[in-house]
């Protein structure tokens, strides 16, 4: 009965690390303190019309083709 019970312990502590490792992957965007300003995520996008997906404007704006 002892060694059920140790089986489940370990059991247990392994899915809880192989679940903190899975949550440790996250997005390759994040800083070194894991926040990205809004500042840092517009700068490095590109705005477009949701008609015309091949326009590509530096800032939000009328589309050149549809206005």
């Amino acid at each position: 009965m002892k060694i059920t019970k140790t089986i489940a312990a370990l059991i247990v502590l392994l899915a809880m690390l192989i679940g903190f490792l899975a949550g440790r992957s996250g997005d390759s965007e994040e800083s070194e303190l894991g926040v990205v300003s809004l500042e840092e995520k517009v700068a490095g996008s590109a705005w477009t019309c949701s008609m015309h997906p091949q326009v590509r404007l530096p800032e939000p704006g009328p589309c050149p083709i549809c206005f």
